[in-house]
């Protein structure tokens, strides 16, 4: 996500020197256009750039990671009629930072698990922590912070009505973020673990406010990055072929998929399901409320569910140890923890049979359905502003010294 060394190369027109020379017709064999108004521009086909360039999968996500950042910061957006002139060139000097000067803009160097090795990606939005909660909301007491960088999204349907918009709108969120309760003790009971290798943070998010928010957060608690591998968004994501919309791929990191799971609210946009513990989303508002009014089994609702997560986790890894079969923790997983295989009701009835049973609220404190509506976080804007195109690309919208 280092757009700046690269926007400059392009800007000034820069010759590319590689010692491997790609044809026009090469570069686009590479390339996949995309129009959806937040996520639209230039993908690769990941397949593609692997076999011509000879990099690995992680190599090339990389690698369109430089080139989308380069070229969103040149179009001011996200239009693939904007962006298809810079491209190819866009794409040439991507590669020779990857392949040739070996840059790593995640962070993440390539890991060889052995047999009962694993790691753990985890989303960012309304997992561990949420942006787009009611304005204002948030102080330092409940763990949220300020950003520099405000998350924003275009919009031409109504999200809650599913009906078109007249007149297209750039949706901003508050220039807070609040964190999820009980992160400290999900980070520290997994990185605990036996056979731990680390955490990979990875998230949809548009790569600059991404990057801001983590930058915040890493000053504030840098004991909590320490297991920390890298952190990939929104370009890091793949998209072509049977992929109808830009995805999460752990192949990235795993191609056997034996040693990577992850953690994330939303399966809509991860490519192994079956590997995804969907978490009920954080429900920041019904949080911040717990607190005012001094509700102590409202703020235990949200505060234990990531460390039960965790629970649910090291169980699978401790069953995997026992086995010493490498496929047992995945095969955990797909049988009992993928994102298709239980409901949000299933979820939240052993939940809340857990609390009760540890003592941490009253058996009447919620019924299935009242505990549930906790977890539902209304997507709450701070500002909308008319939406033009060419549109500014989110990462304009940096906050005033004095908001």
């Amino acid at each position: 996500m280092r757009i700046f060394p690269v926007v400059l190369l392009l800007v000034l027109g820069w010759g590319h020197t590689d010692a491997r020379s790609y044809s026009d017709a090469e570069l686009h064999q590479m390339m996949v256009p995309y129009t959806d108004s937040s996520f639209g521009g230039v993908w690769l086909d990941m397949d593609a750039v692997m076999e011509i360039t000879g990099s690995s999968r992680l190599q090339a996500h990389e690698i369109q990671n430089l080139m989308r950042d380069s070229l969103e910061a040149n179009t001011l957006g996200f239009s693939y009629t904007v962006q298809k002139p810079l491209a190819p060139d866009a794409l040439r000097i991507a590669i020779r930072s990857i392949l040739e000067e070996g840059q790593h803009p995640s962070g993440y160097r390539s890991t060889r698990f052995a047999n009962d090795e694993f790691a753990v990606a985890l989303d960012i939005d309304e997992t561990l922590l949420v942006q787009w909660y009611e304005a204002g909301n948030g102080v330092d007491g409940v763990g949220s912070f300020q950003v520099a960088v405000r998350d924003s999204a275009p919009m031409s349907v109504d999200r809650k009505t599913g009906n078109s918009i007249g007149k297209p709108v750039l949706r901003l969120s508050a220039p807070r973020v609040i964190l999820r309760p009980g992160l400290n003790r999900f980070f520290s009971s997994l990185s605990s673990l036996p056979g731990f290798v680390g955490f990979i943070l990875f998230t949809a998010k548009e790569d600059r406010a991404a990057e801001d928010l983590l930058k915040v957060w890493k000053e504030r608690e840098p004991r909590l990055f320490e297991h920390v591998l890298g952190m990939f968004s929104r370009n890091h994501l793949v998209f072509g072929g049977d992929i109808k919309k830009p995805s999460k791929d752990l192949r990235i990191f795993d191609e056997s998929l034996e040693h990577v799971v992850l953690v994330d609210d939303n399966e809509s946009r991860v490519l192994q399901k079956d590997l995804n513990h969907r978490v009920l989303k954080f429900g920041a508002d019904h949080y911040i409320q717990a607190h005012n009014q001094g509700d102590r089994d409202g703020i235990a609702l949200q505060e234990e569910l990531m460390p039960f997560v965790a629970i649910r986790i090291s169980r699978c890894v401790r069953n995997a140890r026992i086995l010493r079969l490498k496929t047992s923790l995945v095969q955990c997983f797909r049988e009992n923890l993928g994102g298709v295989a239980r409901s949000d009701e299933e979820e939240i009835r052993d939940y809340t049979s857990y609390l009760v049973k540890s003592g941490r609220i009253q058996a009447d404190s919620f019924s299935e359905g009242s505990a549930l509506e906790q977890f539902h976080q209304p997507w709450v804007m701070d500002m909308e502003i008319p939406l033009v195109q060419p549109y500014p690309a989110f990462s304009s919208f940096v906050m005033k010294k004095d908001e």
